[in-house]
């Protein structure tokens, strides 16, 4: 059985009291083969959600401090510091068997081994210098952050443009 997940994707849809609700769901590879893609939409309880993004391995991020920051403000030099690669994506229960869906991420640039202060994923960001704990644990529910092709491309040289 394969439980390599490959992708994790979150659905956003709406309450009867028009109150935003978000669902996330792992695919392994298995379960994307089957069906050549993840569903556009998803029905649990009672609530239609659509496709809101996709995450995969390989694929780059963004980091925000908080939902509401507008990286439109940021210089290219201050970007480039919350750029980070997707490792793997996963699900994983807590000890009453609630779940939280996270990634594990790095830093995008070449850092060198010895560079790296805390080798083990945390889930400490460290905005400014990310070389100080270039790999993160991060719990996709409660990061707010811009996902490669859908809010930002990074050309062949290096420009970030970001498509909002």
């Amino acid at each position: 059985a394969n439980t390599d997940y490959v992708s994790m994707v979150c659905y956003k849809g709406f309450d009867e009291n028009k109150n935003e609700k978000y669902h996330f769901k792992p695919f392994t590879a298995l379960e994307i083969a089957k069906s050549k893609s993840v569903p556009e939409s998803e029905f649990q309880d009672g609530i239609s959600y659509n496709l809101f993004w996709q995450l995969k391995p390989g694929m780059k991020i963004i980091l925000k401090k908080e939902l509401t920051e507008n990286v439109n403000e940021l210089l290219q030099s201050e970007i480039k510091k919350r750029i980070y690669k997707v490792n793997s994506v996963f699900p994983q229960a807590n000890n009453v068997g609630k779940l939280y869906y996270y990634s594990i991420i790095h830093f995008h640039l070449n850092v060198v081994s010895s560079e790296i202060k805390n080798p083990k994923a945390s889930g400490k960001i460290n905005f400014y210098n990310p070389k100080e704990n270039p790999l993160i644990r991060l719990n996709l529910a409660n990061s707010p952050f811009l996902i490669e092709g859908k809010h930002f491309e990074i050309t062949p040289d290096g420009v970030i443009n970001l498509k909002m």
